[in-house]
């Protein structure tokens, strides 16, 4: 299922998938060009904001956990098994990339071509400066799975999991502890202003306000998660 909305949220509509096979996470570089990836190796895209979607003739043998395109035509897919796999011609072919991990990778992000995070099971936290050619592994402040990463520059991502917040600032990851610690957490959207939002189970949220920043160039003063302002 994949369903979207073009009144920011207040409705929803499904749209046509062309597939029964489960989706597990979307992509968007920009307004109208959009991955989706899922069981199976599943990769569809669409280029007009998600009113149409194709199936990409990937032949990938993995189950896709999460999907990360930084422009129309690269992207990585974070898999089961410790598989990374890249691509520079929007899914039409893939290379796989080699991380050091058999643990299941359930999040990835890069920020930019070079910069990127991939995160899975028993707190694994990945990282690569040269666009997944060489991934190093990070110590992690848990063991615990975790599920989500977003990138939000070079020096600051954040990351969410079971029953736990990591802040990623300058290679250092740090726990932090949001006030309702007993939930899953598999979702975080991160950008460069003041307030933010996790998305979790039993249909639990998370969120931080904060004062306006003087310089929002500067995004490691602002705990915990960030969303922009909204466009009206």
């Amino acid at each position: 299922t994949i369903v979207r909305s073009s009144d920011y949220g207040v409705t929803w509509n499904t749209m046509s998938s062309g597939t029964t096979k489960n989706i597990r996470s979307l992509s968007f570089p920009d307004d109208m060009n959009g991955f989706a990836a899922g069981d199976s190796g599943l990769v569809l895209k669409t280029t007009n904001g998600g009113l149409k979607w194709t199936n990409v003739s990937v032949s990938v043998p993995y189950m896709i956990n999460s999907v990360c395109f930084v422009n129309t035509t690269t992207g990585w897919f974070a898999c089961n098994g410790g598989k990374i796999l890249k691509t520079t011609n929007a899914g039409l072919t893939v290379d796989t990339l080699t991380t050091g991990t058999t643990k299941n990778l359930r999040g990835i992000s890069f920020n930019s071509l070079t910069r990127g995070t991939a995160v899975g099971d028993d707190g694994i936290v990945l990282m690569t400066k040269n666009g997944g050619t060489t991934w190093s592994s990070m110590t992690s402040p848990s063991g615990k799975d975790l599920r989500g990463v977003h990138r939000v520059g070079n020096t600051l991502a954040y990351i969410v999991g079971d029953s736990i917040i990591i802040r990623e600032n300058d290679d250092a990851l740090t726990k932090i502890n949001p006030a309702d610690s007993n939930h899953v957490w598999y979702s975080v959207d991160p950008s460069p202003y003041i307030s933010g939002v996790a998305v979790g189970s039993t249909g639990t949220m998370i969120s931080v306000n904060t004062v306006v920043c003087d310089n929002c160039e500067r995004k490691g003063n602002h705990d915990l998660l960030f969303i922009p302002p909204s466009e009206d």
